[in-house]
Parts: C-alpha cells; structure tokens; sequence
C-alpha cells in the first residue's frame, strides 16, 4: 500500500507529538532530506513535505552534508571495487550478508554494507601493522560509513512507497550481487546449445540486458570468456 504525502505528514506529526518531538522530527527529516536534495524530483517532494509539515531545514547545508557522504562512499567503493572485481567477494560473505542482515534489500544497503567492510579490513590492517596514519583514517572512513546506515533505513522506509522520489535505482532495487552468480550460470549453460554464429549474435542481443546487470569483473570474465570461446569455434 502505497502512503500519500498527507499519511507521511500524519506518520511525522505523530513524531512531533513524542518526548522530544521538535527535535526528532528535525532529525527524521534531515536524515531523509540528505537522499533527495541533489535530485530535482527528490528536492520538489521535500519542499512540498516541509511546506506541509511547516518545517525549514538548511538545503544547502545538507547538500554539502550529501556531497561529503558520497566522496566517502567512493573512497570505500574503490577498494571494495578492487576486492569485488578480483574476485575476492566470497560465496560465503555473499551468504552471510543475505542471511544475518534480513533488511538488505537495496543496492544502496548492499554497497554501505560492502564499504563497512572494506573500511573494517583496511583499519584492522592498519592496526596490525601499527600504521597509525591509516589506522586513524580508516576508523573515520567506517565511522562515516555506519552513520549511513540509519539514513538509509529512513530514506527506504519511504521509497518503498514512493520510488518516484528518486531517480537513483540503487535505493529502490535488490542487490545485484545477490542474484548474479545464478544468472551466469543459467547463460552459461545455454551456450552449449548455440550451434551457428548467427545464433550466437542473436542470444547475445537478446540476453544483453541480463549480462548488463552481472556487476563483479571476475564473473563478468568467466561469461565473456566463455562466448568469446564459442565465437572463435564458431567462426572456424
């Protein structure tokens, strides 16, 4: 059931009528606020949402707030880039995520998740090897990190219901990582099948938008790898 702005209104005035009200209320929004303010259609449902719950908030500074978290989230991102593109993302690490965090449901739940754990490693790295300098810049970077998460939490809340607040996919759509290793399987399992180049051409237009979605390089390489393979046969 989809919530119309004057239910959210109604869900915040039930915040503001609690102990703390004022102040959790402000709170709630600023958390919300920081997702949509650099997004045209985001920042026009903000307004309307503030107008209604005659609220102001400090736009700009929240942007500056939103253009801070994303060069932290890219930071992170890089390394666990680099750990996902090798490889390195283990089947067991991919299971336990699915299975001990029940609320992943977004690849923007997945990528914070990801970048936590990358700045976990690199600061216990640090740690055993008495690196100080970077010892100290990992625990900001995953101190920034987690504090993501219950922004996240409230900005999910709402999407769920209103997806057309965002045009970033990623807070609205499952993890792709999650369901990739069992698509290049099933491609892969069809390729045996193909028998003349003209086949193969036409069962890669038609599955490219399933392999579009296969996001770790090392299972990108194995697929590719394979039609590469079956192509040179072919043409033979």
């Amino acid at each position: 059931m989809k919530l119309s702005l004057d239910e959210i209104e109604a869900h915040l005035s039930r915040i503001r009528a609690g102990e703390n009200g004022e102040e959790n209320l402000k709170r709630a929004l600023e958390s919300f606020a920081r997702g949509l303010v650099t997004d045209a259609r985001g920042l026009e449902f903000l307004l309307g949402l503030l107008e209604k719950v005659n609220v102001d908030l400090d736009l700009e500074a929240l942007k500056e707030a939103e253009a801070e978290r994303k060069r932290v989230a890219a930071s992170q991102a890089a390394q666990a880039k680099v750990d996902a593109e090798a490889g390195n993302l283990s089947e067991a690490l991919l299971g336990a995520m699915q299975q001990q965090i029940p609320g992943l449901k977004t690849q923007a739940h997945f990528d914070v998740v990801l970048n936590a754990w990358s700045a976990l490693v690199a600061y216990f790295n640090a740690a055993f090897s008495s690196n100080a300098v970077n010892l100290a810049q990992s625990r900001d970077l995953l101190n920034k990190v987690l504090d993501l998460a219950p922004q996240l939490a409230n900005m999910t809340e709402v999407l769920e219901d209103h997806p057309e607040a965002t045009k970033n996919a990623d807070f609205v759509t499952p993890p792709k990582q999650f369901t990739e290793r069992e698509k290049v399987k099933a491609l892969l399992e069809e390729l045996p099948s193909i028998t003349t180049d003209e086949a193969l051409t036409a069962w890669y237009t038609e599955k490219k938008p399933v392999m579009d979605t296969v996001v770790s390089q090392a299972l990108r390489n194995e697929l590719y790898d394979a039609i590469r393979t079956l192509k040179t046969k072919l043409s033979n």
